[in-house]
Order: C-alpha cells, then sequence, then structure tokens
C-alpha cells in the first residue's frame, strides 16, 4: 500500500509545471507533496532510506531533516544537475545562514537528472550513522522535512546562492500503520454525528456529544478496525475525536439515551457521564487497527452497550479580537466506522489515560522556551487497579496543545529502575497519532508511570491554564493495552494550596478535587468573585518575568510540587488509593531513546 501524504494538493503543484511531471524510477511506499514545488519519495528497510526527489527547478533542490522544522541543527543535504552532471552535497544546518559542508559525507548520490523543467534527484543514507554532531537519526517518531530550491545552479560547488522558495512538513518517514484486511465475518457500525453545529460565534472551540446505543448482538464480537470518517469539506475543523464508553445500562435507559447530543466544553453544564476511552482520532489520522491478539469487545454480558462520541471543532477562522467568526456556520456529521468480528481474538483490549488530569491549576507562565511540566501515576494505584500478570501495553498516544514541543513516557519500577515507554520529542499539535510499540511493553503492580510535556510560551502573554480549548494545555498519554481492566485514569492533580498561595487567595469554588475550569475566588474579600485566571495574569505575569523566578518554578514543579492520585474507573468511581498526597518522585536523570538502541552504520 502506497501512502499519499497530502501536504499541498497535487493540482496546485501542476500549476507551476511547465512540462509533463516525471515518473519515480522506482515503486515507493510514501511519497509527499513539498508545498507547491516538489514531490518526495522514499522507501526503507531496517538499515536505511532512499529518497527520490523531482521538484519544479532546473537549479538546486535541498532537503533536510530538522528537529523544530528550522535550519539550526538539521541534516541538510544539496543537489543540482549542471552540464548532465549530477552534484549532492551533505551539510548541516547552524542557523539561518548556508548550511556547512559535514566533515563525513554520509548521503550517497544514487541519480540525477533534468527533464525539462525537472530537478530529480535520488539518494540515500543509514538511518542511524551515529554521527550525532552533524547528523540526525531517522526512527518512527514525527520528524519535519525542511525543503528549499534555488532557480539557477551554483556557479561551482562552494557558491550554493540563497534559496528562492522553501517549507518544512511534519512527515513519519518509517512507516507507522499497517493497514489490516477485516475477516470473512467481519460487519459494521457507524458511530457519527449527524448535523451538529460545529461552529460558534463567540468562540473558536466547540465540543460536541452524541449518546449512541450499540446494536444487540446474540454474542460477544471483538471489534478488530475503528476507521475515522471525517466530512470532506470540515476537515479544517474536526480536531479530534473521542469515543468513550459508559457504564453499562438498562435497555429501557439505554433506548433513552440514544441519539441525544449535548455541549460538552468545558462551559457546559452537562456533566460528561462515561470516561473510559475506546478510541480516539487526531488530525491526520488513519485507520487503527487490533494487534491480532487483541480486540475490544462488545456484545457480551458486561460489556457496553452506549458510547460518547466527543468531537472537538476548531474554528481557525475565529478572530479572538472581535469575538465572532469570519465565515458562515458549520454543520457537521464525522465520526468513525467499527469493524468487528465474531470470530474472538485471545485477549480483550482496554485504554488508559495517564498524566495530569485537566485543571485550572495546572500553570504555565508566558515567555518560557522550555517549561516541562509532570503527570504521575502512583504506584498505589497500579497495585489495586492492576492484575496480577500486569498490563500488555501496544500502542501509545500523546498530546498536548498548542504549546507542546516534546512529550515523554516513563516507566518507573518497583525496584526503582526507569525506562522510556515512549516518546515524540518533536511534537506536533497538528500532526497526533497512535504509536504502535516495537515491542509489548509489560506494567505490573506497583510501577509507576511518569508523563512528562516540554512547553514553549515564548509567544504568550499571559498564563496557560490546564483546559480543553485548543488555547489551554493538556498533558495526556493514552495507553493501549490487554487485558482490559476496570481503571480508566491514573494521573495526578495538582495540590490547591501550592497554588493559591502564589496569589495569596484561601478558597476558591467548587467540591473539591472536582474544580470548575475557571473557578472564582471566595476568600480573600479582596478576592471575591474574581476568577482564578485572572487573578493570576493580574499578580503573576510580572512575578515571572525574570529568569530566576522561571528556574524557581519549573524546580517546584518537579521536586517541590505537592500533586493528589487520581485514580478512577470508568463509571469514575474511585480506587481506595485516590486523592493521597505526595510530591512528586525526582531524579537527576532519565533515560534518553536517542542514546539507546543504536543501529549505527556508514555505507
Amino acid at each position: 500500500m502506497i501512502r499519499v501524504i497530502v501536504c499541498g494538493v497535487l493540482l496546485r503543484f501542476a500549476l507551476h509545471a511547465t512540462a509533463q511531471l516525471p515518473q519515480p524510477s522506482q515503486q515507493y511506499d510514501d511519497q509527499a507533496i513539498l508545498g507547491n514545488r516538489a514531490i518526495l519519495y522514499w522507501k526503507a528497510d531496517d538499515r536505511e532510506i532512499t529518497f527520490e526527489i523531482i521538484a519544479n527547478t532546473n537549479g538546486w533542490v535541498g532537503i533536510g531533516i530538522s528537529p523544530n522544522g528550522g535550519m539550526k541543527g538539521a541534516d541538510i543535504i544539496t543537489g543540482w544537475v549542471k552540464n548532465g552532471n549530477g552534484f549532492l552535497q551533505d551539510r548541516y544546518g547552524i542557523g539561518e545562514v548556508q548550511p556547512k559542508l559535514d566533515a563525513h559525507a554520509d548521503w550517497i548520490l544514487l541519480g540525477a537528472k533534468e527533464i525539462g523543467s525537472y530537478t530529480v534527484l535520488k539518494v540515500k543514507r543509514a538511518l542511524d550513522t551515529c554521527d550525532d554532531l552533524e547528523d540526525l537519526p531517522i526512527d518512527e517518531t514525527l520528524v519535519r522535512v525542511i525543503w528549499a530550491v534555488g532557480f539557477d545552479d551554483p556557479n561551482s560547488p562552494a557558491d550554493l546562492q540563497r534559496h528562492d522558495e522553501r517549507g518544512a512538513e511534519s512527515l513519519f518517514l518509517l512507516t507507522q500503520y499497517k493497514e489490516s484486511t477485516p475477516p470473512n465475518d467481519a460487519k459494521t457500525f457507524d458511530v457519527k454525528m449527524e448535523r451538529v453545529l460545529a461552529t460558534s460565534r463567540t468562540s473558536d472551540t466547540v465540543y460536541q456529544c452524541k449518546y449512541v446505543k450499540l446494536p444487540r448482538y446474540n454474542r460477544k464480537h471483538h471489534v478488530v478496525k475503528i476507521i475515522p470518517r471525517i466530512v470532506e469539506e470540515n476537515k479544517g475543523i474536526v480536531h479530534h475525536m473521542l469515543l468513550y464508553e459508559c457504564p453499562r445500562y438498562t435497555e429501557s435507559h439505554a433506548n433513552s439515551l440514544d441519539g441525544k447530543i449535548f455541549d460538552c466544553g468545558e462551559n457546559s453544564d452537562q456533566v460528561m457521564p462515561c470516561v473510559g476511552v475506546v478510541a480516539g482520532f487526531a488530525l491526520n489520522e488513519e485507520s487503527y487497527d487490533y494487534p491480532a491478539h487483541a480486540g475490544y469487545a462488545v456484545g457480551a454480558d458486561d460489556s457496553p452497550n452506549v458510547f460518547v462520541l466527543e468531537v472537538h471543532y476548531d474554528n481557525p477562522t475565529f478572530n479572538s479580537r472581535r469575538g465572532r467568526t469570519r465565515s458562515a456556520q458549520k454543520y457537521d456529521s464525522s465520526g468513525m466506522t467499527l469493524v468487528l468480528t465474531p470470530t474472538l481474538r485471545a485477549n480483550d483490549a482496554g485504554e488508559l489515560l495517564i498524566g495530569a488530569e485537566v485543571s485550572p491549576l495546572m500553570m504555565i507562565p508566558p515567555q518560557y522556551k522550555k517549561l516541562t511540566y509532570p503527570g504521575y501515576c502512583f504506584p498505589e494505584c497500579t497495585n489495586e487497579a492492576f492484575p496480577p500478570g500486569g498490563i500488555h501495553v501496544f500502542s501509545a498516544f500523546l498530546h498536548s496543545h498548542l504549546l507542546g514541543r516534546a512529550i515523554r513516557l516513563f516507566v518507573i519500577r518497583s525496584d526503582g529502575s526507569r525506562e522510556l515507554l515512549v516518546a515524540d520529542e518533536n511534537y506536533d499539535f497538528n500532526f497526533q497519532f497512535n504509536k504502535l510499540l516495537k515491542e509489548e511493553v509489560i506494567l505490573y503492580r506497583g510501577d509507576s508511570l511518569m508523563l512528562q510535556c516540554d512547553y514553549n510560551s515564548k509567544d504568550r502573554s499571559k498564563f496557560t491554564f490546564g483546559g480543553e480549548a485548543t488555547n489551554d494545555e493538556m498533558c495526556l498519554a493514552d495507553l493501549s493495552y490487554y487485558p482490559k481492566i476496570p481503571l480508566a485514569f491514573c494521573g495526578s492533580h495538582p495540590d490547591a494550596q501550592d497554588y493559591l498561595w502564589m496569589i495569596e487567595a484561601e478558597e476558591i469554588s467548587g467540591e473539591w478535587p472536582y474544580l470548575d475550569l475557571n473557578p472564582t475566588i471566595i476568600k480573600p474579600r479582596d478576592y471575591e468573585n474574581t476568577r482564578l485566571k485572572t487573578a493570576v495574569d493580574d499578580y503573576l505575569v510580572e512575578e515571572f518575568a525574570s529568569n530566576r523566578a522561571k528556574a524557581d518554578y519549573q524546580k517546584f514543579l518537579l521536586q517541590e510540587a505537592n500533586v493528589l492520585n487520581a485514580c478512577y474507573k470508568s463509571d469514575l468511581s474511585d480506587y481506595p488509593s485516590s486523592w493521597i498526597k505526595r510530591t512528586i518522585p525526582s531524579y537527576s536523570t532519565w533515560p534518553n531513546a536517542s542514546k539507546s538502541r543504536r543501529n549505527c552504520s556508514r555505507k
């Protein structure tokens, strides 16, 4: 199967063409359109990757692998064809200046030619050259592929002129998704919205939820594949979808709920009744296949008979200054298709959320280049909730919002040893995905988990808080595992007293620990009826202006802050260990994925 990653529109690309688009020299697994100027084809095995670039220019072409979408730190190649001869240069970026030539050339030129108005370059490189100074390893994580073209050839190899056009795209260079063929006895069931209002005249964020009653099956089935179904004209506003399982209802209660739609945003009076995640899809995601030995169970006597579909709509045309949208209201009928079979697999699969519970006390001050925020799953929770043989994790979905730059999930074993379970060091809010683990990881009773989210708030002038809106923040990981257990969430909740003293407040509204996402300060009288977020911005923005204050707050989060154990089931009932208080464990070092499991080679 060839995956076409459309980062532009092929028609738009063709508008710049002056001759027929050349075809690649071989079959490739993947391809991506780069802006309006080039197509990148690639194929990889377990040791090396091959690129073929077809660019609409008779000058030079540049492609780079960047840690952040910029030139600094990028592994770059530049190439061109002159007088029938191909030239290739291996370079590395040092900033917004001409990239320097590598001391050791690791990219190999396999072919170069001009066809009409196009330049075609074919190159290859080892996935990991172990040149940490001038190259970047290529692995399963998301990377920023930067590209540039010059309309003229260099006069000499040392005379590379400034680019005429450039851009960057987020890509997976090593294939994540492997599509499976549904079994012959498979059937489908659609869970989707029905023309719900997807935009608001007063906000850039809309959350809509819908109850969906499952069909009655005469026996247990396994869901083996879930396919996102996003209405084509709404792909620019459907940010993500989540499917939740509800506690099993009586037949009459389930019938009364079926089809009901409700506002489930942060300002809604409706309490989300179902918190056990079944599946989730974010921007650009493909279908989700369960491993061959696991599936999500439906149709059994104890299986859920009602789901809630939640869709987050993000309206890019909303003008926050004017407080209104620039476009007409839109309606949506997106959702998911569940593929299920009566041929049961060996294990019932489940989903487990790990991290920092969404709370207004999750505070990210402005003007941080990097702030690491922790979410912690206590060992008391896993000791109570996990089965004797542990749970087997086979994939993970890492999630934060616009400020997120990197997310890492660590396992802290009962003996104190630490392992990196999964990481995305190049996190992109607009390119989230389920990451399939190369090998399943077993989590045992007494293990704890630490989720770390790195944020960059340099462009913010006010605090950012935990919340559901796009401009709020989250720090969560959704783990897919088996065998299924009742545990739905294991994470940490900030201790209010650690934060209220910063603004000299004593009491806030809401039943602790279930706070509103923007509670009102009750005491002292000076702050009475003031919203927490307003008080924090008024009182603390200047306090965090100094580098010393920024460093102190980072130390506080990672070493000194008290957190409460949030450990609850999909029916919202707590485990006995919930709401115990402690400081998050602190370590001077954590395992680093980039320094382990290396497979270095030079060709």
